[in-house]
């Protein structure tokens, strides 16, 4: 991670983007930076869009939490259930 926080500057946020999606290593600052492809793992990106965007239904206890993990599951057996249909 690098911290821009406070940075001001809308071009230096670009460049370290821009840096951050090629496929060969980049210099952005004192770091090089690239894409090194797709991550072989579950993403977390969910987690995280969910919780940013939907502030409010994330689970706030146990109980919640493991509703809500039940009814993911479910939702992802459908789809794959979907998927072999086709």
């Amino acid at each position: 991670m690098i911290d821009l926080v406070n940075e001001g500057s809308v071009d230096v946020i670009k460049e370290a983007v821009w840096s951050c999606y090629q496929e060969k290593p980049t210099k952005f600052r004192e770091y090089e930076l690239w894409d090194y492809g797709a991550y072989d793992k579950e993403p977390i990106c969910g987690k995280i869009t969910w919780k940013v965007t939907n502030p409010a239904y994330v689970p706030k206890d146990k109980k919640e939490q493991e509703a809500f993990e039940k009814m993911q599951d479910l939702i992802r057996k459908l789809k794959e259930r979907s998927k072999n249909k086709d």
